[in-house]
């Protein structure tokens, strides 16, 4: 889950209710319509709901992305006229919450949202016409209905695998002292475990490295490393992938390269580049 999103509401604009007198739920699609009007021809808008608390810290409720290029098809995008307004609808993602009394409502908006939106290619700014434009509509679940739900016939139908390596998981982002760069890292490494009914054992590890310079969406790039381990007895294999991407105003550059092995010999590898053309992304 998402953690406190104050770092990324300091680079938004951002609304909220008064303190909740009383709970709210909701339950379904929330929706956005706004006025906006962009001074590039290429640029995104990245909309989250939060649930802020009192003590000031706020939390991913839902989002949504749209990119501009494609506010009225998304097969045929067309380039933003610079400063023309724009009246757009957007669709959050489907989601079931509940507001607790003394929380507030919380929206915000932004032209940008690394790393989970890969950045247009020019830095953007965006004018918004608040009041009647501007609309936030949430699916505001009412009535409290229940349901009786059977015990399943077996609650834990899963065997209980014997772990021979704990998993692992962190994530940490760091800021550069020169050029402001900022790193995301994630290493997410599963463990081994062996499963008893036939003495498999499995691991999967990844690390993923996304890294930007905040006033320059052209440097954003990424890296992932990506491995799975299999062995009983004495035979084992593994395979090893490694992806990178950067880009540039006009393309993006992924380069990648597999390895596969049954114990420590290669069995088969392969590397490859690609160049994408970004065609209004």
């Amino acid at each position: 889950l998402a953690g406190d999103q104050t770092g990324d509401n300091a680079g938004s604009l951002v609304f909220q209710t008064a303190v909740l007198d009383q709970p709210v739920q909701i339950l379904g699609q929330p929706t956005m319509t706004l006025r906006v009007s962009i001074d590039q021809p290429v640029g995104h808008l990245a909309v989250r709901l939060l649930d802020i608390h009192p003590d000031g810290a706020s939390f991913r409720v839902s989002w949504g992305v749209i990119n501009l290029t494609h506010r009225t098809s998304d097969a045929n995008p067309k380039p933003v006229e610079s400063g023309k307004i724009m009246d757009i609808a957007l669709s959050l993602d489907q989601c079931g919450y509940r507001f607790p009394c003394g929380h507030r409502i919380g929206l915000a908006i932004s032209t940008a949202y690394w790393p989970m939106v890969m950045p247009g290619p020019y830095r953007v700014s965006a004018c918004i016409e608040t009041g009647q434009y501007t609309r936030l509509d949430l699916p505001v679940r009412c009535g409290n209905d229940s349901y009786d739900m059977p015990e399943p016939d077996n609650p834990n139908p899963l065997p209980e695998y014997i772990q021979h390596r704990p998993a692992e998981y962190r994530r940490w982002v760091t800021h550069g002292c020169g050029n402001n760069a900022t790193q995301l890292q994630v290493i997410d490494d599963t463990g081994e475990e062996e499963i008893p009914d036939h003495g498999m054992r499995i691991r999967h590890r990844h690390e993923d490295c996304w890294s930007i310079i905040p006033d320059d969406p052209l440097s954003a790039s990424s890296r992932t490393l990506y491995c799975c381990w299999m062995s009983r007895d004495d035979w084992s294999i593994r395979t090893e992938t490694e992806t990178a991407m950067s880009c540039d105003v006009a393309n993006f550059y992924i380069s990648a390269k597999i390895s596969a092995f049954e114990g420590d010999t290669v069995v088969h590898a392969r590397e490859w580049e690609r160049i994408i053309p970004r065609d209004l992304l």
